[in-house]
């Protein structure tokens, strides 16, 4: 664990420390194929251990997963600053897209905005939901940051239920005004969906 209120260079050694391949390169992917910590690296060991000696199930297993669960979600809850009971795990960030765009009561002619910034699982996820239930994608053109909120508000009208879209593309490292768009899609009645997984831990984030 690295101390939150270390000197930004002290700071910069314990990440270093704490995750060994960045010695090996750069690494830019902080979803899919980030550098494993070395804590992670020891907790799998020895959870393999332990399963490979006494087993894969059990009680005392149970009870452990469930605890190490709540660890966990509340870790997550303290690092974005949200309600621990608001909180879910899923398998990937591609699991929990799936859950917000594919779990909506989607019917013919809805419609669902997104961004040309978007990672090819948020892509795939909507085109699944217009093959499936007939809705309408728009994709807005890349555009600066800046305008790109704007851009967003001009493609909703009355049958937009969703609007879906990251907050720091994948593509570029750009932040995109996530706050502007959820309000211009909240003002038009719209879900929507945030593709979080390369800001969290990255930038500060506030989920309310």
């Amino acid at each position: 664990m690295v101390e939150p209120f270390l000197p930004d260079d002290a700071k910069v050694a314990a990440v270093r420390a704490a995750l060994p391949a960045t010695g090996a390169g750069i690494h830019l992917d902080a979803a899919t194929a980030g550098p494993l910590p070395a804590e992670v690296a020891a907790a799998i060991d020895a959870v393999n251990g332990r399963e490979l000696a006494t087993g894969r199930s059990g009680p005392a297993r149970d009870e452990e997963l469930a605890e190490r669960r709540d660890e966990a979600r509340a870790a997550i809850a303290a690092l974005v600053g949200g309600d621990l009971g608001r909180i879910a795990l899923t398998g990937s960030t591609t699991d929990g897209l799936a859950a917000g765009v594919l779990g909506l009561d989607w019917r013919p002619g809805d419609v669902a905005v997104t961004t040309s910034h978007e990672h090819p699982a948020l892509l795939g996820l909507l085109a699944a939901a217009r093959e499936r239930h007939g809705i309408e994608v728009r994709v807005v053109a890349a555009t600066e940051p800046d305008s790109l909120a704007g851009a967003v508000a001009g493609a909703l009208d009355g049958r937009t239920r969703l609007v879906a879209c990251s907050h720091v593309a994948w593509t570029s490292g750009a932040r995109l005004p996530v706050e502007a768009i959820a309000a211009a899609a909240h003002d038009a009645g719209a879900l929507v969906v945030v593709d979080g997984a390369q800001a969290a831990g990255a930038i500060r984030v506030d989920p309310a």
